[in-house]
């Protein structure tokens, strides 16, 4: 699952400039930045095709024209038949809640209603976003990464793109 706000969806940006965007399940954006302009990523949402996206919001902040505007454009891919991912604005603040999330706040985690807030992200989730059992297995067993788990060639591919293209 993606990070949320601008950091994901430069991370987006980043797995589709080394093709690993396939490798991304889905994107949750916590009350944070929706544009894919920003994140230099296609306008018409094309790269959210076969992916997730769900922009989310708490009771106190403002609706964001960006979020809905991002998820309008997935969505509009989805009418012309292109893709078929999930695009979703979850604002805990709409009356179809019935008041039930009202006092929570951008900090939404640490909030008394911490738990429905988050079952809430949980059950968007489960609905959308595919979690197959994975058909490989590391056959060490252990926490850590001694370089056999893949990841550690791939992070240093992640940096120096980043590097290469003035990114820190």
């Amino acid at each position: 699952r993606g990070a949320s706000g601008a950091v994901g969806h430069h991370m987006v940006r980043y797995l589709k400039e080394m093709g690993q965007l396939r490798k991304l399940k889905g994107l949750i954006t916590i009350e944070g930045g929706c544009s894919l302009a920003d994140a230099g990523l296609a306008l018409d949402g094309s790269d959210f095709d076969r992916i997730p996206y769900l922009a989310f919001k708490g009771d106190y902040q403002a609706f964001s024209e960006v979020c809905q505007e991002t998820v309008d454009a997935i969505r509009a891919r989805r009418t012309a038949g292109h893709g078929h991912a999930r695009a979703d604005y979850i604002q805990l603040d709409d009356p179809s809640y019935g008041g039930r999330f009202n006092g929570t706040t951008h900090m939404m985690m640490q909030g008394t209603n911490n738990l429905a807030v988050s079952d809430e992200i949980l059950r968007w989730t489960n609905a959308h976003i595919r979690n197959p059992i994975a058909r490989q297995s590391c056959r060490v067993n252990d926490d850590d990464d001694h370089g056999h788990h893949g990841q550690a060639k791939w992070m240093d591919k992640w940096r120096d793109h980043a590097k290469s293209n003035g990114s820190r």
